[in-house]
């Protein structure tokens, strides 16, 4: 008997979701690891300075490098919406443009906490966040490509959170805008 293709016997919505799913996450990751690479050039200084925050990176411009991530990643939901793209595409984009944000801000936060040797914290705070996800993705299994961003969306706020609370402060929003 002969092999049967999974291309051939995968449903063509199934290959429509997996497409959606995998281009909207790769993209979310490359923007996100400009966060990584912002946060690395802070890394002397860091290591010099066993890890103070005062010598990482600014939180302020880690934000607005965040927001540029989430802000990209939104156009490209607007954009495939206005080209008539596939409504599983553009909504999926769209409930990923904040995970960018976060995916990006939590990466800056990761350098500096390597630096603090704190990888203890961040193994806890991933696995936590792994758990979320992978049981949000089984509730949201029906919802397809969307579903699985809103789980995202959900594990990415708690790592984001604890990362970024963990590195500058439990209200870092307020320190930033009193300068």
């Amino acid at each position: 008997m002969p092999s049967r293709s999974t291309t051939t016997s995968c449903p063509s919505s199934t290959r429509r979701l997996a497409r959606s799913i995998a281009s909207s996450a790769t993209i979310v990751w490359s923007l996100a690891s400009l966060g990584q690479s912002f946060g690395y050039t802070f890394h002397e200084k860091l290591r010099d300075s066993n890890g103070a925050v005062a010598s990482g990176p600014p939180l302020a411009t880690a934000a607005w490098l965040s927001v540029a991530t989430g802000v990209v990643v939104a156009a490209i939901a607007v954009g495939l919406r206005v080209f008539d793209a596939e409504e599983v595409l553009w909504v999926t984009f769209a409930w990923l443009a904040p995970v960018s944000f976060l995916r990006t801000l939590s990466s800056v936060s990761t350098v500096v906490l390597s630096m603090q040797h704190r990888d203890a914290f961040r193994m806890k705070v991933t696995a936590v966040s792994v758990v979320i996800k992978v049981g949000l993705v089984i509730a949201l299994r029906h919802s397809g490509g969307p579903g699985a961003a809103m789980a995202f969306l959900v594990s990415d706020l708690v790592m984001s959170g604890s990362y970024t609370a963990s590195v500058y402060g439990r209200r870092p929003w307020v320190r930033a805008a009193d300068g």
